[in-house]
């Protein structure tokens, strides 16, 4: 778990350091899972625990539902003040009527497609809260299904007749998926009809051959292998919204991987994770990953010793939430790089392999030059400036 540091740390939440409340949530969402957390708890809770600062952190991450949840099955909700055990009740009972709101949106949209004999797979969040219901205790903004490229057409016409209407992109061009809204219903749904970035990474056919059915509700429908979702989870975490780049600590995302290790960890095909991984060389990614959800919530899903970049990452993830000037000084750059992206690059240019990869960014460094040669340098004094301000 996260090693106790200083309290004169630079980077504070309402007093404590981000680093020391982060420890504590950590310990807090493990609690059920990892022996030994539940006591520890105790023993920061008699020291003094700043309770402010631990609900901040805990709404940054969007895991104050799944912090309840935890405390409760730990036994710990009678030792918490009163105040702050009301708060985060409060919130759990918000999102389980959303949650619940939500699964039965999900059905509605099931029985219509499976009447047009269509089985959708649901992704992300969407197979958690079918699998366990409103008591999942995350967080989730919107509804993703997958369906095959030959069914898409008659799935978005089934969704439109139940009265969703397509959510015009603004940001790019967006080919794998379709927005949708309903005027009546509380969530969007984005219509996959292909896995997106995570393409080659988990490709569209084995998705589809390694799917597992489900029953629900007298609604059919199917959910990626628990292999793939955890890889699903990994990718969108730290290369699809460049956690790994970032050096950010995804807790939310970390918390939804330890609960896939926890119920489905003897399905999970960990050698076939580690060969993708260093085909497309996102092995040192995954590296880190493991070791910083385990340092962080113990997920128990580090099969080999971690590795030395690993462990650089995690120290640094801990020295950013310290000290954010340097995660702000860094945003400018990744935004500026944000074209060049593993994740950008991959959809765009439908790229495979390190030299496809090498090959399309240099096509598209070649692009943007030719297009901003004339505001590069505005752009980085922007950026400077930015950090600066931040920093101040």
């Amino acid at each position: 778990m996260i090693p106790s540091h200083s309290a004169d740390s630079q980077g504070t939440t309402g007093g404590a350091a981000a680093s020391e409340c982060l420890r504590i949530l950590c310990l807090g969402l493990s609690a059920p899972r990892v022996s030994g957390s539940a006591d520890a708890l105790r023993r920061e809770f008699r020291s003094g625990v700043d309770w402010v600062a631990l609900a901040a952190l805990a709404n940054a991450h969007l895991v104050g539902p799944a912090l309840w949840l935890a405390f409760d099955r730990s036994g710990l909700l009678s030792e918490l003040p009163d105040d702050f055990r009301d708060y985060l009740g409060a919130i759990h009972r918000a999102n389980a009527v959303r949650l619940e709101t939500m699964r039965g949106q999900a059905l509605r949209a099931f029985a219509a497609l499976n009447a047009a004999g269509i089985a959708p797979l649901m992704l992300k969040g969407g197979a958690r809260l079918v699998e366990t219901g409103s008591e999942a205790g995350h967080m989730m903004a919107d509804l993703d299904l997958l369906v095959e490229e030959a069914c898409f057409d008659d799935a978005l016409e089934v969704l439109r007749r139940l009265g969703y209407e397509a959510v015009p992109e603004v940001v790019g061009e967006r080919h794998h998926a379709v927005t949708l809204r309903h005027a009546r219903e509380i969530a969007a749904i984005d219509l996959h009809r292909d896995i997106g970035p995570q393409r080659d990474f988990i490709p569209l056919s084995e998705a589809i051959a390694s799917a597992v059915p489900m029953v629900v509700d007298g609604a059919s429908l199917r959910l990626l292998s628990p292999t793939h979702r955890v890889m699903h989870v990994f990718f969108h975490s730290q290369i699809h919204d460049r956690g790994q780049s970032g050096g950010a600590v995804p807790l939310r995302a970390m918390e939804h991987f330890a609960w896939l290790v926890a119920r489905h960890g003897s399905a999970i095909d960990w050698p076939h994770i580690s060969r993708i991984c260093d085909r497309l060389g996102l092995d040192g990614a995954w590296q880190a990953w493991l070791y910083l959800s385990e340092r962080c919530l113990g997920a128990g899903a580090l099969p080999m010793q971690p590795t030395r970049g690993a462990r650089l990452h995690y120290r640094r993830c801990l020295l950013q939430l310290d000290h954010p000037w340097i995660e702000a000084a860094l945003r400018g750059a990744l935004g500026m790089t944000e074209p060049l992206s593993y994740a950008h690059i991959t959809y765009k240019y439908r790229c495979h392999g390190r030299l496809g990869l090498l090959r399309a960014r240099f096509a598209e460094c070649r692009r943007l030059i030719g297009k901003y040669r004339h505001r590069i340098p505005w752009r980085l004094a922007a950026a400077m400036r930015d950090a600066q301000g931040r920093r101040s």
